[in-house]
């Protein structure tokens, strides 16, 4: 099944320019009083993330929007932008002939496989992680994400590697985006599961 090539390549393309990053950009330094929820809530790019957060919690029993929500519960989301969904979405048109091509297809497609809140667990980190804990100079770093078992990995030239071999990586578009309960790394691809 050639399911994780089509979802990992694509929930993140970034509206943000994505270049080849020595060092991600950062956001200012200061913390907003926003929560992560809210973060992604007023974050155009992100419209198609938000959709799919509230699809999840409607349809597969999740509460992302209340975990987000949490001031007292500290997270790293790894943030895939419009963008990166229409090219999955384009993906599973083009490779599979699913639907037409549109994220509303593509939003089908993950809760009829019941893919969905993998897909989002694996974009979640427990705790506030900077980006300076993740981009080392000599080694990449590996951060377990909220879907058990699963982690990602981050290397030295800030790319953002998921499970599968296949798919492509995604480079951090804007990093340390400070919000109350934890932080926002935009980045330019989704990232997938192996097991999906």
């Amino acid at each position: 099944m050639r399911r994780t090539t089509t979802v990992a390549a694509g929930l993140a393309a970034a509206a943000l320019a994505a270049t080849a990053l020595a060092a991600p950009a950062s956001a200012s330094n200061a913390r907003s009083s926003a929560t992560l929820w809210q973060a992604v809530q007023g974050t155009d790019a992100l419209s198609t993330l938000e959709f799919a957060i509230t699809a999840s919690d409607a349809t597969q029993g999740t509460d992302y929007i209340g975990a987000l929500s949490d001031r007292s519960a500290y997270f790293t989301v790894f943030a895939p932008t419009n963008d990166a969904f229409e090219k999955v979405a384009d993906e599973l048109f083009e490779e599979k002939g699913l639907g037409d091509g549109t994220v509303g297809t593509l939003a089908t497609y993950l809760v009829t496989e019941g893919l969905l809140d993998e897909v989002l667990a694996y974009h979640v980190a427990a705790a506030d992680r900077p980006a300076a804990s993740l981009v080392k100079r000599a080694k990449n770093v590996s951060i377990a994400t909220l879907l058990a078992g699963a982690s990602l990995t981050v290397t030295p030239q800030a790319t953002v590697r998921d499970a599968a071999p296949s798919t492509s990586d995604a480079g951090i578009a804007a990093a340390d985006i400070r919000v109350a309960n934890g932080r926002v790394h935009v980045i330019t691809n989704v990232l997938v599961p192996l097991a999906i």
